[in-house]
């Protein structure tokens, strides 16, 4: 279950990053997504704030249908802003160990997900998009690209969201050349010490 047993993907930032340590960290989610999380909230307090007048109201039950629906729509939408406004979560990928997700949504308690390098198949972009309508009929779509862990048994973890491609195969092509395992130094020749000379006769 989302947020659950996975953790969410958020628009994420830079925490650390030493390709020497073979070590990054990032962090999130960003400050636009706190903000978005706020404005739901606020929205979902509006409508349950403009339908509660009219559920108290002595009208018929069949009348009081439409403000329950903008009840549980208004709570539903504040839970989830209040949920991603209070947010918190990192990504944590180490060379030769593996990535470790780490989150909290919430009042639930903190939950961790981590996959051994061993177990990583490879990071994969996808594409998808969101459509909506607001009140007026009018329509539009909104497209999000996300990072993804691929285990080897199949399994993809959504760990990062962008607003663009190139965003995306910029972090992928970062994580995937922390994760590789590191080359050998090659050894050093020594330099012939031997000196040859003929003496002239």
């Amino acid at each position: 279950m989302e947020w659950i047993n996975d953790p969410p993907c958020f628009g994420m930032t830079v925490k650390q990053s030493d390709a020497a340590a073979g070590k990054l960290e990032l962090i999130g989610p960003v400050t636009s997504t706190r903000v978005k999380g706020g404005v739901m909230a606020a929205m979902g307090a509006t409508f349950g704030t403009f339908a509660l007048p009219f559920l108290r109201a002595p009208f018929p039950a069949p009348f009081k249908i439409v403000p329950l629906a903008f009840t549980v729509i208004g709570g539903g939408l504040g839970t989830l802003g209040v949920a991603l406004a209070s947010s918190n979560a990192s990504a944590l990928f180490e060379r030769d160990k593996g990535a470790t997700f780490r989150w909290k949504i919430g009042p639930l308690r903190p939950r961790e997900l981590f996959v051994p390098a061993k177990d990583i198949a490879a990071f994969e972009v996808t594409r998808s998009v969101h459509h909506s309508q607001d009140r007026n009929g009018f329509s539009s779509s909104h497209v999000t690209y996300e990072l993804h862990l691929v285990t080897k048994a199949g399994k993809a973890v959504a760990f990062e969201s962008f607003a663009l491609g190139a965003q995306a195969k910029l972090r992928q092509e970062q994580v995937e050349a922390l994760m590789s395992p590191a080359k050998p130094k090659a050894p050093r020749k020594k330099a012939a010490a031997r000196k040859t000379g003929r003496r002239a006769s």
